[in-house]
């Protein structure tokens, strides 16, 4: 089984997704982490490297009781920094 890399290096240069952009915090450490900004960031970038496989099931499918909602072959190990 293989992984995929998703670089998410330079979304930390962005101000505005550290959640200290969003509000005040009282411990730095919390304020350093992404905010929900920062969060949607790390999703898109995620989504973006992640194969879109045609031979998915559609959402019917899905809804009908075949069990594919876990599809462990299709997810891999991200690695992501702490912005």
């Amino acid at each position: 089984m293989g992984g995929i890399f998703v670089n998410i290096a330079g979304l930390d240069k962005v101000e505005a997704n550290y959640a200290r952009s969003e509000r005040p915090f009282k411990n730095e450490g919390v304020a350093r982490h992404p905010g929900d900004r920062g969060m949607q960031a790390i999703a898109d970038a995620i989504v973006k490297a992640v194969p879109q496989p045609d031979s998915w099931p559609s959402p019917a499918t899905e809804l009908a009781g075949a069990n594919t909602l876990a599809r462990p072959e299709i997810f891999s190990t991200i690695a992501c920094p702490v912005l």
